[in-house]
């Protein structure tokens, strides 16, 4: 069987696109099991995680004939005063178009060199897969674990996508990528002081029941003693990686599809008069619009509520739950605080 020259194939990839990428040689991550066990074991009834171990740990399941796993990751941090000095904002993750849409173009370029240089295939992974690409990109050198559970690359820190490409290419063994062992983190702890709910510890375990970005996605009643916390997101949640010292650096290079495109903000009165039709048309490229418009609406409540955005709320009367009930909790928890606020 041939054997390709990654270096090649990583020249030509970084040369293309303002990304990094790693190399890991396809197998069984049976080291992930018993975390991952653990994890399931806590986390156990949460809706929007793959909780089949053997899906998350074998590539083979995807791609029977995959031998190596190409890892590229995409940074997206970019600043804009306009968008982030204001409440109602989603993430940065969701900032521009749809990275899904992006980088499936993107990666898609990639699979066809492979083709045309290498007669090989790809199967492109942009996380519409089980795997565990954090693990797979600290495999491929490309970052260590931070306390918050994320990954940080020391160029990018962790706001970066992570992207795959499962291919039956195959390497030199010199060519894989080493994991970078160095603790990033050591004593910091800032990610740690800002996290509104308590969600990350020293640990490096997150309580995912309790960490904003989660909550922001729930399609469910949010326990009370977190409503309060909604502040200034719509959508997601980034002060926790905002607080890391690896992304308080200058500015980097990064896609043009990932600048701001002006459905950033999103408040209660951008919403109330869509139609779910109208909806997924205004904010068809927004990677937040795939929880629906009924959750970011339900966001959107909460975040005016906490700030008395008396203007944003007028409408609140119009709003149609259609027994929908953490739309009614929101409605609800609106009505109260404005009540206590006069």
């Amino acid at each position: 069987m041939s054997v390709v020259n990654g270096l090649i194939i990583k020249e030509y990839i970084e040369n293309q696109f303002p990304c990094q990428v790693g190399f890991v040689k396809a197998r069984i991550f049976t080291e992930l099991r018993k975390n991952l066990e653990k994890y399931r074991d806590i986390n156990h009834d949460l809706k929007i995680i793959e909780h089949n171990i053997d899906k998350r740990i074998n590539p083979y399941l995807i791609y029977k004939d995959v031998k190596t796993i190409i890892v590229i990751i995409f940074p997206y941090m970019n600043t804009s005063h306009d968008i982030e000095n204001k409440s109602h904002i989603v993430s940065r993750s969701s900032w521009g178009i749809d990275y899904h849409l992006v980088l499936k173009d993107k990666l898609q370029l990639v699979s066809d060199f492979l083709k045309k240089e290498f007669s090989k295939e790809a199967v492109i992974l942009v996380d519409n897969h089980p795997l565990h690409e954090r693990h797979l990109a600290y495999l491929a050198g490309l970052g260590n674990y931070g306390k918050n559970t994320l990954l940080i690359n020391p160029k990018y820190g962790s706001f970066f996508f992570i992207s795959l490409l499962l291919t039956n290419l195959e390497l030199n063994d010199e060519e894989y990528d080493t994991p970078c062992l160095t603790d990033l983190c050591q004593d910091c702890n800032l990610c740690l002081k800002v996290c509104p709910t308590k969600a990350i510890s020293e640990n490096r375990f997150i309580e995912v029941k309790k960490c904003m970005s989660y909550l922001t996605q729930m399609k469910e009643v949010i326990p009370k003693e977190y409503l309060n916390k909604f502040t200034k997101f719509t959508f997601g949640c980034d002060l926790c990686q905002l607080a890391c010292v690896y992304n308080t650096k200058d500015e980097y290079q990064i896609l043009d599809e990932f600048k701001p495109l002006g459905n950033e903000v999103i408040q209660v009165k951008d919403l109330t008069h869509l139609s779910n039709k109208a909806f997924k048309e205004k904010y068809k490229t927004l990677a937040a619009s795939f929880r629906g418009k009924n959750v970011l609406l339900r966001n959107a409540l909460l975040v005016s509520s906490n700030r008395y955005c008396l203007s944003d709320l007028e409408s609140i009367e119009k709003i149609s739950v259609d027994d929908i009930d953490y739309l009614q909790q929101a409605i609800s928890y609106a009505k109260d605080r404005l009540k206590k606020g006069e």
